[in-house]
This record gives structure tokens, sequence and C-alpha cells, in this order.
């Protein structure tokens, strides 16, 4: 009965303390885990281990985030427990935070210099004699994409009549949300100039989460006035708002042809001042100063006139102006007119978009009879190049 006393005595003394009792071994402590997963052999006292609660495991950050480190002592006594801090990639110090922190918690700014990639923190007391790893977090920026793959328009061959859709797809391959920002598009003309209104002209890019594109879809009328090769060029973020994890891809440029098309003119030419009665003699040119020779097409004279009845009305006259070589004219549009009233009237020659107005001052009899032909072109008057002039006869 002693020895069972006694024996019982030895056991709850060692629980006291923290121990295990095993009846004829030696005396060992508890065995147990530590938090990094290391078993702890029985036997041995617990070595005291620095428990890194935050960052976790997978948590994603962005330059100018502020990461919260926390930790906490565990498994033993810790005499000395102010700590420093570094930054670890992989096994290389990437980065000392701190020296000398002795609180529990620390705050860092993820500066613009720290590339993207996994790391971990490394907190070791001062004294060199604990240290411990935190979890592996990630480090990631936006990044906004755009090649000459990304840039189309439609149509594919267009013409110097033509107005152009252009289709940018802006992507985002980046880990982080890019924020709003701004585009730049440039337009160039095949003489190296660059196109009114497209000298680095700003576009929005709302805001692209990871992984997905932004479509850019405007309309623009280049006005060409050139055929020959045009270049689209585009940078994004080009205020420099956000911070990329690659900034190289962030310029494209695209070159299209624009093909040439007939250039066709109209002039209308009033001749003489007529009088009353007696016919005059009407006639209207096309010329083509483009590069291509046209198709053929129509070209219309309105000749407006009054009659003290109906008031003033037009009458049309059609032509039609056969395929013109470039630099060629028709003149085959001429007719006989006669007013009955006297007065200035207008007259009017269309070809396509282009018109040409002149006009008659229809003289009473005895009036002054005009000497002098009077050419009116659409595109302006005294524009007339002399060839042309002789070609139509007039001075």
């Amino acid at each position: 009965m002693k020895k069972i006393i006694l024996t019982l005595l030895a056991a709850m003394t060692s629980m006291a303390a923290g121990f295990t009792y095993a009846p004829n071994t030696a005396t060992t402590f508890h065995s147990g885990i530590h938090t990094n997963g290391t078993p702890i052999r029985a036997g041995r006292l617990a070595k005291a281990q620095i428990v890194v609660t935050r960052p976790q495991r997978g948590n994603l950050f962005t330059v100018y985030d502020h990461i919260n480190i926390n930790w906490r002592f565990a498994m033993g006594h810790v005499a000395q427990k102010c700590v420093s801090i570094k930054l670890y990639k992989g096994n290389r110090s990437i980065k000392n935070l701190t020296q000398r922190v002795c609180r529990q918690n620390f705050q860092w700014k993820v500066q613009n210099n720290i590339a993207d990639g996994k790391y971990r923190f490394k907190i070791t007391t001062v004294d060199g004699k604990i240290s411990s790893y935190s979890q592996i977090f990630s480090i990631g920026r936006a990044d906004l994409k755009v090649d000459k793959n990304s840039i189309t328009i439609k149509p594919q061959h267009p013409d110097m009549s033509d107005e152009i859709a252009l289709h940018i797809s802006i992507s985002n391959i980046g880990k982080i949300k890019a924020a709003n920002s701004t585009a730049a598009l440039t337009i160039t003309q095949p003489d190296g100039k660059i196109l009114s209104g497209y000298n680095k002209k700003p576009i929005k890019v709302p805001s692209i989460n990871p992984g997905s594109k932004y479509i850019f879809t405007p309309f623009v009328d280049l006005n060409m006035n050139e055929y020959g090769n045009y270049k689209i060029h585009i940078k994004l973020d080009a205020r420099n708002h956000i911070s990329e994890s690659n900034k190289d891809n962030n310029s494209a440029s695209y070159t299209f042809y624009v093909n040439p098309v007939p250039d066709l003119r109209v002039c209308i030419d009033t001749g003489k001042r007529p009088r009353i009665g007696k016919n005059a003699t009407i006639r209207a040119y096309a010329l083509n100063f483009g590069p291509v020779a046209s198709e053929s097409t129509d070209m219309k004279i309105y000749v407006h006139s009054y009659n003290k009845l109906t008031g003033y009305h037009n009458k049309i006259y059609t032509f039609l102006v056969p395929p013109l070589k470039p630099g060629s004219i028709y003149s085959g549009a001429h007719l006989r007119y006669k007013w009955k009233t006297p007065g200035e009237y207008d007259l009017t020659a269309f070809l396509g978009y282009n018109q040409a107005i002149g006009s008659y001052y229809v003289t009473a009899p005895g009036g002054k009879h005009g000497a002098t032909n009077k050419v009116k072109c659409s595109w302006g008057a005294g524009s007339l190049h002399p060839i042309y002039k002789s070609l139509m006869g007039v001075r």
C-alpha cells in the first residue's frame, strides 16, 4: 500500500509541473507538435517559437498596399521579444523591412520597385535565437496589353471616300484590376503629317478586371485627301497613372493602305448675259482631278426661272458623264434656254456631292448685253487650272 501511495504522489507532482510521469522510466516532458509542424520529441524541452499569423497563404497584394504582419510567441519562455523583419523571395533575402520592432505587429507598404512574384517574411529575434517564416503570399500588378493583332479596321481595304471603323482590343493580363485610364490615339498620313484631330487624341478606357478585355470601336472620318499608307498608333495609360508589371506592351501600331479614287469636280459656265426672249447657252463640265479613272455617272443641271402665274421653279436636265481618265474633262453637257422675265437667275450643276452655282442676269429689251463668260466651279472661283480653261474654251 505504501508503494502505491508513493507512486500516486509522484504522478500528481509531475502533472502539476506539466510533465508526464512514466513508471520505471526517466522523467520526460509532454510530447507534442510545434506550430511549424515539427514533432517535439519526448524527453526534450519545447523550443520557443514565433508563429506568424498574418499575412495568410495565398494573399494577393499590389503596389502601395499596406501589408499587416502579425505574430506571437509560443511553446516556451522568450527572453528577447524584439525582432527584425526581412522580405524573402524563395530563399533569397530581398529587403530589410525593420531592424527592431518590439510589438507583435508591423505594417509594410509595398514599394513600386518590388517585382511581381511570390514572397514571405522572415521574423527573427534580435538576439538571433528564434526565427520563423510567414506563409507565402503574392505581389501582383495590372498589365494592360495591346499589339498590332489587337487593331483591325472596317472596311479592310478602304478608299479615300470611306469612313473607317476602328476595332481596338485592350487586355488586362495582370493579376490586379486596372483602374480607369486614358489611351492616346495618333493617325499619321502618307505624307508623314498627323491627321487633324488625331494627334494623341485622348481615349477613355474604363477599369478592366484581370483576364478581361475592353473593345474600343470608334468611327473615324479620316477625310483622306491622299492615298497610300496610313498608320494608327495607340499608347495605353498615356498619363502613366497605373502601376503595371510590364509597360513594354502598352503601345502598338497598325498600317493600312488607302486606295485612290477619282476626284470628280464640276463647273458651270453662265455664258454671256442674255436678253428676254433670246436663247442662252448653258454649259457644264465634269473634271477628274483624281489619280484613277472614274466610272460613268450622271450630271444634273438645275435652271431656275420665274413665271408670273406659278412663281419661281426649277427645270432639271440630266446628262450622262462617261468614264474619265485622270486629268481629263467632259464638256458635252450644254443646253439652250430662253427666259421670259428679266432678273437674276441661279444655275446649279450637280455631280455626286459636288455642286457649282452660277447665275444669269436676264436683261430687258435694250439692256446691256454681257460680253464675257463666267465660270463657277465646285471648289471655288479663281482656282481653275489654265489647262482646264483651255479645254473648256474659257478665259
